[in-house]
């Protein structure tokens, strides 16, 4: 259930961000809006799956947070749109496409400044969906077995 909190707190902050905070930079934008939520939901809730497994994982939650921000420049660097992905090793863009940041970026860049159409980046799409299942799945899991452990040997 907190995931759908967060999920819907999200999507407000990202319909700020895509709307009235472009318009405020002077960012055209070239997508349309139901194209863009649709990008979105699968975005957050695989985002939501990442932080759930990556905390379920490291020994303090907070460390995520570390984890998550050691992370970031090698993922935008191997999104492609800074860095061609002809000029990345194709190891690298293989396992940046395991992080819903990769598919995201591609498609809301082809969508919002590109003017790609939905044909184009639903590829994307579905592997973002892919993502939230995979990564729903693993943290469902690594979520379960921390309650079995806590519950065998009680604190």
């Amino acid at each position: 259930m907190r995931s759908f909190v967060l999920v819907a707190v999200y999507y407000l902050l990202s319909l700020y961000y895509f709307g009235a905070s472009f318009d405020l930079h002077g960012v055209n934008t070239l997508a349309k809006p139901s194209d863009l939520i649709s990008l979105l939901l699968p975005f957050l809730l695989a985002c939501n799956f990442v932080g759930i497994a990556l905390g379920a994982v490291t020994p303090r939650r907070e460390l995520v947070t570390l984890v998550v921000l050691i992370s970031s420049m090698p993922l935008i660097f191997t999104a492609g749109f800074i860095w061609p992905l002809e000029m990345i090793p194709a190891p690298l863009v293989w396992l940046a496409q395991c992080f819903p940041s990769t598919p995201a970026i591609q498609g809301f860049l082809g969508l919002n400044q590109m003017a790609a159409s939905w044909s184009t980046i639903a590829p994307k799409w579905t592997l973002l969906w892919a993502q939230a299942l995979v990564w729903g799945g693993l943290a469902f899991y690594l979520l379960r077995r921390d309650l079995q452990r806590t519950a065998k040997h009680p604190q």
